[in-house]
């Protein structure tokens, strides 16, 4: 499953900054489908981890707060946040902020 989570992390990164962030939204939207549609959600602690690993640490801040949005919109769509739930995979950021 390592080699999955890691081409969804470095998949997700991609995506963010390729495209304009009014589009982060529906980037994250389709992620969220994506997942859903593969039967992954339980995969989203783990993505998360290797999400914030791609960038330099000094640059880090901008990945934790793409995964803090993607915490809300999880959180906002009750049949996502049942589904994480159960699979106990919220996605919770508890990276230090500077």
């Amino acid at each position: 499953m390592n080699g999955i989570v890691q081409n969804y992390a470095r998949g997700l990164y991609d995506a963010l900054h390729h495209v304009r962030p009014e589009d982060q939204d529906r980037v994250l939207d389709n992620f969220l489908e994506v997942l859903r549609t593969h039967d992954h959600l339980d995969l989203m602690e783990e993505i998360e981890k290797e999400f914030i690993k791609i960038k330099p640490d000094g640059q880090a801040q901008e990945n934790i707060k793409a995964i803090e949005h993607f915490n809300n919109l999880v959180k906002n769509d009750p049949e996502l946040s049942h589904k994480a739930r159960s699979a106990k995979a919220i996605i919770i950021s508890d990276e230090k902020r500077s």
